[in-house]
């Protein structure tokens, strides 16, 4: 292991992810939440044939047009299943801009 991964008790292992999504980037209502949390691999076995689960805390950061001055919060929850194909799921609120 490298960096700060670490076990994830099954003979896998889990890494801790902080980053920026931006929904909406062609549109006029854009929104900025910052995620913060970690990924760990679903069991054991080899990383390239893998599945993982994460389970991030997101913030409303910044917002454009419809979501100018909006604020929130919540869980965000990523799965990439062995195949790569990615789902993102957001459970929370997110506030009206002025």
């Amino acid at each position: 292991m490298t960096g700060e991964a670490f076990p994830n008790g099954e003979l896998g292992i889990c890494a801790p992810i902080r980053g920026r999504i931006e929904l909406g980037t062609k549109t006029v209502g854009r929104i900025a939440l910052s995620v913060a949390g970690e990924s760990c691999q679903d069991g054991a076995g080899p990383l390239t044939a893998a599945s993982f689960t994460g389970l991030l805390r997101f913030t409303v950061t910044h917002g454009t047009g419809t979501y100018a001055g909006a604020t929130g919060s919540g869980l965000a929850v990523f799965t990439e299943d062995a195949a790569k194909r990615h789902r993102m799921t957001l459970i929370g609120r997110i506030g009206a801009g002025s």
